[in-house]
């Protein structure tokens, strides 16, 4: 699917990859803020 977009994100959970893979793209700007 779209795990390499998800590739950073991996690096904290599993199961947060999956639940960033749905919103992935409204995740993008908010994932770096996040960190």
């Amino acid at each position: 699917m779209s795990q390499a977009r998800v590739r950073p994100v991996q690096r904290g959970s599993s199961a947060k990859t999956q639940f960033y893979l749905i919103g992935a793209r409204q995740v993008a700007p908010f994932e770096g803020a996040m960190k």
